[in-house]
């Protein structure tokens, strides 16, 4: 993916690809005002797509909406969450004194990924949205109605939320 740009990519390349070649349908897409690209043809599915240095995301569903996030596992300083992360999160996440490099995009993900499953992507306050100390250290979990998946997938976190349960979740790399 050396040519790769994002934009070109996810809202013109990769999903009319994804949904030609996986589900047989050709599919035009337009974006909500906020920003999320959606299929323009009421054809029963959802889709996400998020991307990170050279690795890409395109979530699915058939039930309800998703959201998705990736992001490259850096070292970093995680002083910046404190414009994202509430009060609570800051103190799981500084509890041994550093911060946690994982904790920080475990957190980062789950709340970019809600934000963009509702469509109003990162304008939404971010510190409205919080994850406690149990929650966190789930692979999945539901919170007030959404289901939440996160994972490693290599050096990267990979988060998902659903306004649906989803059951079994499948990757399929693409070549592009």
């Amino acid at each position: 993916m050396d040519n790769y740009d994002p934009h070109i990519h996810q809202t013109q390349g990769i999903v009319p690809i994804v949904f030609r070649n996986f589900y047989g349908q050709d599919v035009s897409l337009e974006k909500l005002p906020a920003g999320k690209p959606k299929i323009r043809e009421p054809i029963g599915f959802d889709f996400n797509v998020s991307h990170a240095d050279k690795m890409m995301i395109c979530g699915v569903t058939r039930h309800g909406v998703i959201g998705v996030d990736i992001e490259k596992v850096t070292n970093i300083d995680v002083s910046i969450a404190t414009e994202f992360l509430t009060h609570e999160e800051w103190h799981f996440l500084m509890r041994n004194g550093n911060g946690n490099v994982d904790d920080f995009f475990r957190m980062w993900t789950l709340k970019e990924a809600f934000v963009k499953a509702i469509g109003t992507g990162i304008t939404d306050d971010l510190k409205a949205i919080q994850f406690d100390e149990l929650v966190l250290h789930q692979s999945s979990f539901s919170l007030k109605e959404w289901y939440f998946c996160t994972m490693m997938l290599g050096d990267y976190r990979l988060s998902i939320c659903t306004s649906e349960p989803q059951g079994e979740l499948r990757f399929i790399p693409l070549a592009l």
